[in-house]
């Protein structure tokens, strides 16, 4: 990496992003010499790591994960093991994008050399013309380019109240209600995907609330729809950094395991990699992933009218994610939602 990241912020623009999507590592604890799991905190070596070759941190953005699926793999967050000692208990791993900037030329006002410039929306010529602003700008109405003295129309371009949503800091608070509300209780005798997309909504919609929370899961438990390979009801925050919305089996591994190929070790979901090229490129421009595993980042970056380099050393990763990449360039749809219909764990994850 000493190598290689010197040579990122050489080829990167100046004033443009860096965005590396990390994980913190389990330790076991035969090598730890603690005997017990602990976490290596490699999102914070990478920070130090980044800075220590020139690139300034702009933010850490927090991609929540599902610890069912967590414990599957590591068994360091086991319910049995928690009753015995609740001492060595851990917690679920989150993933990371970690947002790095190479300084501009011009460090008197902080733009990059060539900005990522995102159009502000048109306005109304006269508001009236528009009475219900929720529904689609009628024909007649007449709009002009963006005039901070006018209203702006909704949906178009890059809205002040987008970036309100955007920018916005502030952590939701707690409410206190009963438990369990006639909607939750109704929403238990739904199936599966029913009851996720109803828990994000009533989630999101309310005031976080643990011990209703609790209850709620509790009550799925003894109707026999708590399922143990996956959560079926997150937390969901809707704070920008927080990313608790991402379809987990969105990936290119989708497609590996319907082929019969090799899957991914670390497969990357769509989401992230959407957000991230969104915001800080420009269609027509080149987006470069030195580690391309078979290819999401060129993938989604080829869909969305850019072009992009991926570098691999694994052979059958690279001449798998080639073929995918040929296929978005030549303007191929990707893995739907419901791909994986079969296992309901993946349908309710992707269901979004």
């Amino acid at each position: 990496m000493d190598f290689l990241t010197p040579e990122l912020h050489r080829v990167l623009k100046p004033g443009r992003v860096a965005a590396i999507h990390v994980k913190d590592r389990t330790v076991p604890g035969g090598i730890n010499g603690f005997g017990f799991q602990t976490v290596s905190p490699f999102s914070d070596d990478c920070v130090a790591h980044f800075r220590k070759h020139g690139f300034a941190f702009l933010a850490r953005i927090t991609v929540a994960t599902d610890v069912v699926r967590e414990n599957a793999g590591t068994y360091r967050l086991g319910w049995s093991e928690q009753c015995k000692d609740g001492t060595r208990h851990g917690r679920g791993l989150p993933e990371y994008v970690l947002l790095f900037r190479k300084p501009p030329t011009d460090r008197s006002n902080g733009y990059a050399d060539t900005p990522v410039a995102k159009p502000k929306p048109w306005s109304f010529v006269d508001a009236a013309e528009q009475p219900d602003k929720s529904a689609p700008v009628g024909p007649s109405v007449r709009m002009v380019p963006f005039d901070r003295n006018l209203r702006p129309v909704p949906g178009e371009g890059y809205s002040r109240a987008r970036w309100q949503i955007d920018a916005h800091g502030v952590w939701r608070s707690n409410g206190d209600r009963p438990l369990l509300p006639d909607e939750l209780r109704a929403l238990v005798k739904g199936d599966k995907k029913s009851i996720y997309r109803g828990w994000k909504a009533w989630n999101l919609a309310h005031g976080y609330d643990h011990a209703l929370h609790v209850e709620f899961c509790e009550v799925l438990d003894a109707e026999g729809k708590l399922p143990s390979e996956f959560m079926l009801a997150p937390p969901h925050v809707d704070h920008p950094h927080v990313w608790t919305d991402v379809a987990r089996m969105r990936t290119l591994n989708m497609l590996q395991q319907r082929k019969g190929r090799e899957m991914h070790l670390c497969p990357l979901q769509f989401d992230i990699v959407d957000r991230a090229i969104e915001d800080f490129s420009m269609p027509g421009e080149v987006v470069l992933d030195p580690f391309g595993g078979i290819m999401t980042v060129p993938y989604c970056a080829l869909r969305m009218g850019r072009r992009a380099i991926g570098v691999e050393l694994n052979p059958d990763y690279f001449r798998d994610g080639v073929t995918y990449a040929e296929a978005a360039a030549a303007g191929g749809a990707g893995p739907t939602l419901f791909d994986l219909v079969e296992a309901s764990a993946e349908v309710v994850e992707a269901a979004e």
